[in-house]
């Protein structure tokens, strides 16, 4: 009777969890790489966010599935100089629908960044942001 009772809690327990699993999702920001940078500068600064929500690649972030059914992913970068400051962005719309969340989901979002002023400009640098849905 005992072994009846724990197997009991073990199975709901597990349904709990796969339950929990397949109604939330985790995006993580991976790493942020540098392809090239054609004398732009060197002082970045980067911005992601998810759904309007900031990500860092120490956090992942946490969406209920039955909130949401898109993420909108937006990467900003900027490169500080006192004259001439250079910003770029790009953003990504993820339909969930149309992914396998059953297995991670892996994807890039790449920025390029041009120099606007001074004796480098219209030179360009080339930013990639790699992210994991699980």
């Amino acid at each position: 009777m005992y072994y009846k009772k724990i197997l009991l809690i073990f199975t709901l327990i597990s349904v709990s969890l796969i339950t929990f699993s397949q109604e939330t999702i985790e995006v993580q920001l991976v790493s942020i790489s540098n392809i090239y940078n054609n004398s732009v500068g060197n002082e970045w600064s980067h911005n992601v966010t998810v759904n309007k929500k900031a990500l860092t690649k120490y956090k992942n972030l946490s969406f209920k599935l039955t909130e949401t059914n898109t993420l909108s992913i937006k990467v900003s970068c900027s490169e500080y100089d006192e004259k001439y400051s250079d910003n770029s962005s790009n953003i990504k719309i993820i339909d969930l629908s149309k992914i396998d969340l059953s297995n991670e989901y892996l994807f890039t979002i790449e920025v390029t960044v041009t120099e606007n002023g001074g004796r480098y400009k219209g030179n360009t640098a080339k930013w990639k942001y790699k992210f994991k849905i699980i």
